[in-house]
């Protein structure tokens, strides 16, 4: 039942709501509420017309429903004439069709009935609705004329009587309507004052405060202008905006934002408030950035949006300073990555020629003792000098891993590249390589996890680098002998590897920094390095979205874990297997 009332009254409305091209509010009221009048009287007259004809009371077998008829012909023209926007001509019809259909029924009858009584007093309130006040009272003077010419067609005491008692009825009936059309009327012009005032001040207030206002009427999904203020318009555009009102101010955007400044307008006749930005061509050719805010007015009854404001902002100057500021920020940003890479070079020379000098001067002793001394040296001291050159020469290669991938983080980072690896695999090998570089000094255990591994995603290169850093770290600060213990496990859906060493351990002081470039403890100063290492397993667990964390105590060891998620590659889907 709901639906079916809802459905009945957007017919109605949509029947009874006046052309779009009527855009004052006072207007389109009149013109609604002419509608109104218009469809309900030929709605009653067919329903009578209907009823006439069941009974057999025919226009053709009884002249008098003949002005019936006329008079349901003359609504619908009406109407016709009212639905392509002529409300005032359609008004000034039904007031010609109505005098003379009412005439027509006196010279037929020969006599005013209480239905003529009804029709006149309904012209005389077409015609306030439609005009004025002052009209309705000719109307009127001319219906009760017409009324007292009646005793020159029928004469007659008791026809007088009828016609001077009907003649009371009309002219009270009218007096009634119009003293109720003139309040109305006196209150919609004050309304109409105080509306002009407000927007008189509105637009006062627009003019110092912005670049220009208007205001919009909404009308069946169109926009119409109401107004603009013109001087303030002209000043940012050099357009007059009577000259360009017909094409719309999308004709002087910029082609660019012309779908933009549309799509802005949406929102409002949605009844939310919207703002954009656009670019303006004015007349001398220049861009000027405008900042527009709406904001809808709703309908107290429906909801739904009416009309709207709009405030219209030159930010031409702001979006200048703040493609400056971005500019200047990208310079000093440029500025400072070049300090930064300047600051990476000067302490990679200040490695190279600090932590290169002990390695190579460990070589070249090594090597004049075997070329001066080789003959009368025993094979032990012979293997003693080959091994300080061995492991002379690991530590200079550790070195310059370290730097390359220092050099490389810093100018040209290289993307994650995540393919299938089977970990316990790439564990065990850093493992078996760092054993050869140590000569079996330390005892170095791995505990892969109590469930088989598959393959599992993680970038080769990164994690390889990662692990030997930690590895060699822990062989590097702990003593001939010591253990180093690396496990591996699976949990919650993360890798979690350890890395445990019986060494130096970390001051707690230091261990805040200790992942920063080129930082080391101050416990560290007599073993070689650069700093960089622990960085490159940060930036492997940082690019992988996992984490790095220490926990040390000084002369007792430290253990670092390395945590990044355990992601599984997917397997093939074969088009001959079915899905279970």
């Amino acid at each position: 039942m709901v639906a079916i009332r809802s459905e009945i009254t957007r017919i109605l409305q949509s029947l009874t709501e006046p052309h779009p091209d009527i855009t004052d509010p006072d207007e389109r009221a009149r013109a609604r509420l002419l509608g109104w009048m218009v469809l309900g009287s030929f709605s009653v007259q067919m329903l009578t017309l209907v009823i006439f004809a069941l009974i057999g009371w025919l226009p053709i077998r009884n002249p008098e429903a003949t002005p019936l008829s006329i008079s349901i012909a003359s609504m619908f023209v009406t109407y016709a004439i009212w639905r392509r926007g002529y409300w005032r001509l359609a008004g000034f019809v039904l007031i010609v069709f109505g005098g003379s259909i009412l005439f027509l029924h006196v010279l037929i009858t020969g006599q005013p009935t209480i239905g003529a009584l009804k029709f006149s007093v309904l012209i005389i309130l077409f015609t306030a609705i439609i005009y004025s006040t002052r009209q309705a009272v000719y109307a009127t003077l001319v219906i009760s004329v017409i009324i007292l010419l009646i005793p020159l067609i029928n004469r007659g005491i008791v026809m007088q009587l009828v016609i001077s008692q009907e003649l009371v009825y009309v002219l009270v009936f009218s007096l009634l309507i119009i003293v109720a059309m003139a309040f109305r009327e006196r209150l919609e012009d004050e309304r109409r004052q105080r509306l002009q005032v407000s927007e008189t001040r509105y637009r006062m207030i627009s003019d110092m405060m912005s670049d220009y206002a208007f205001g919009c009427f909404i009308r069946n999904g169109r926009v119409v202008v109401d107004w603009m203020t013109e001087d303030a318009f002209k000043r940012l555009s050099g357009y007059d905006w009577k000259d360009i009102e017909q094409g719309g101010l999308h004709t002087i955007v910029h082609p660019d934002d012309v779908a933009d400044m549309l799509d802005a307008i949406t929102p409002v006749l949605s009844g939310l408030p919207s703002e954009n930005e656009f670019r303006l061509i004015t007349r001398d050719g220049k861009t000027r950035w405008i900042n527009v805010i709406r904001t809808p007015i709703l309908d107290t009854k429906t909801g739904k949006p009416t009309y709207f404001y709009g405030i219209g902002t030159d930010v031409t100057n702001y979006r200048k300073a703040e493609l400056d500021r971005i500019e200047t920020e990208r310079l000093k940003a440029e500025v400072e990555k070049e300090r930064q890479l300047n600051e990476v070079k000067n302490k990679v020379m200040m490695t190279i020629s600090h932590e290169f000098r002990t390695p190579l001067a460990q070589i070249r002793t090594a090597t004049d003792l075997l070329e001066g001394h080789f003959d009368r040296m025993t094979p032990e001291r012979r293997h003693d000098r080959l091994t300080t050159i061995r492991s002379s020469v690991g530590t200079l290669t550790d070195l310059i891993g370290e730097i390359a991938a220092m050099m490389q983080n810093a100018f040209n980072p290289l993307p994650l590249h995540l393919e299938p690896v089977l970990l316990n695999d790439l564990i065990q090998h850093v493992v078996g390589a760092a054993e050869v570089r140590s000569g079996g000094s330390h005892q170095i255990t791995y505990d892969p996890p109590a469930r088989a591994l598959g393959p599992v995603l993680i970038d080769r290169r990164q994690y390889t680098r990662a692990v030997e850093n930690l590895v060699n770290n822990a062989i590097k600060y702990s003593p001939a002998g010591g253990l180093i213990r690396i496990t591996l496990v699976e949990k919650n859906g993360q890798l979690e590897l350890a890395v445990s060493d019986s060494g130096i351990g970390i001051p707690e002081e230091d261990q805040a920094n200790l992942f920063t470039p080129f930082f080391r403890g101050r416990n560290s100063d007599q073993f070689p390095g650069t700093g960089f290492g622990l960085t490159i397993v940060k930036d492997c667990a940082t690019m992988h979205g996992g984490s790095v964390s220490v926990c040390s105590t000084i002369g007792k060891g430290s253990t670092f874990r390395l945590i990044v998620p355990h992601r599984v590659p997917e397997k093939p889907h074969h088009p001959d297997q079915k899905d279970t």
